[in-house]
């Protein structure tokens, strides 16, 4: 693999739009070969898993980070955020305490969704489209007691420099991504940090549904969940949910 360590992409602001990831598409379809971020003041349709919504209003951090020529790696949202998480955590001590990786694609802090991240591969290119999504300065509204969410600016006290996480985000990403860090390094940070790890769960996807403790996460991405009957349920896909007694 070619290394971009000393290569970071391209970066776009656009005031608002639609959907960051459906502008790192536009850009390749228009025959732009370049890696390239592209971020949004404000984002309208930003997408979580399984088509749902996600508010993506003024003071949050909404970019995708588009970038071609790479292998097929498993659990990639997995290991973009552990990277995020990591870079966080460098920057804001205060944070090490209670930021957490919810399987499969999520940032936690304490009980609190602190960012997204959705990724769309093209395996013919070798290309990811990687799209994340944090609160940082914006006011986060919970919608319900079952889906709390918190910004940076509400945990610190402070607002945060959007153009420069950013910046730095990405590098760390593009950086990380050409480094020969292992699945199985990535895997193991995730597992330290599991959101729910030993916590009684639901897993939906599909129209199925498990329940179990959550054990951890396995090398191919997938999580383990100990049935009523001390089973182990290998899931590969899926919604989490906490479930109170």
């Amino acid at each position: 693999m070619i290394s971009k360590e000393n290569h970071p992409p391209l970066n776009i602001f656009l005031c608002e739009t639609d959907s960051t990831m459906r502008e790192v598409e536009q850009l390749w379809s228009m025959g732009i070969d370049a890696d390239v971020s592209i971020r949004s003041g404000f984002q309208y349709l930003g997408q979580g898993r399984e088509d749902h919504l996600w508010s993506s209003p003024w003071g949050g951090l909404w970019f995708s980070l588009g970038i071609r020529n790479l292998p097929s790696y498993p659990a990639m949202a997995l290991w973009i955020g552990a990277i995020v998480h990591q870079r966080l955590c460098s920057l804001f001590p205060l944070l090490r305490d209670q930021l957490m990786i919810k399987w499969t694609n999520d940032i936690y802090y304490g009980n609190a969704k602190l960012g997204g991240i959705l990724i769309k591969h093209y395996p013919q290119s070798g290309a990811y489209n990687i799209g994340i999504g944090l609160n940082l300065n914006n006011l986060s509204i919970s919608q319900n007691e079952q889906f709390r969410a918190i910004s940076l600016s509400e945990i610190l006290d402070f607002e945060v420099d959007l153009d420069w996480l950013h910046r730095f985000l990405c590098l760390a990403i593009y950086r990380e991504l050409s480094s020969q860090t292992t699945h199985h390094d990535f895997i193991s940070y995730c597992n330290e940090y599991l959101y729910l790890k030993g916590k009684k769960v639901s897993v939906e996807a599909w129209g199925s549904k498990h329940t179990g403790v959550l054990k951890y996460i396995t090398e191919t991405g997938s999580v383990l969940l100990e049935d009523i009957d001390n089973n182990l349920v290998d899931i590969s896909l899926g919604t989490m949910r906490e479930l109170f007694s």
